[in-house]
């Protein structure tokens, strides 16, 4: 339950990455370091969830990598793969609770 959970609220996530990659908007950039207030997800006006802050988190350590990879990876589709360009290790769901073992931001390649 908690990984496919953490799937599709990655999912979620990542639609907001992909569209500004597509020219809708600038994709957020994770900043140099996770920062001490942790990312959350938030419901949108159109009901999709989305990352509060991208620059809260920080890079993707090496140890996370693969993690990372298998996480963003779960959402690639005939036409996108992802990329888990950040992490942090305190992430917060839509209620406000840690996600196991931290979060990615995942982005479009």
């Amino acid at each position: 339950m908690i990984a496919r959970t953490i799937k599709n609220v990655a999912a979620a996530a990542c639609v907001v990455a992909a569209a500004g990659l597509a020219g809708c908007a600038s994709v957020p950039k994770p900043g140099k370091f996770a920062s001490s207030t942790p990312p959350r997800l938030v419901a949108k006006a159109d009901q999709t969830l989305a990352w509060d802050d991208p620059t809260a988190f920080g890079p993707v350590p090496a140890a996370e990598a693969a993690r990372g990879a298998s996480v963003c990876g779960s959402l690639d589709n005939d036409k996108t793969t992802f990329k888990a360009t950040g992490y942090h290790p305190g992430a917060l769901d839509a209620n406000g609770n840690p996600f196991p073992g931290g979060g990615f931001y995942c982005v479009a390649k």
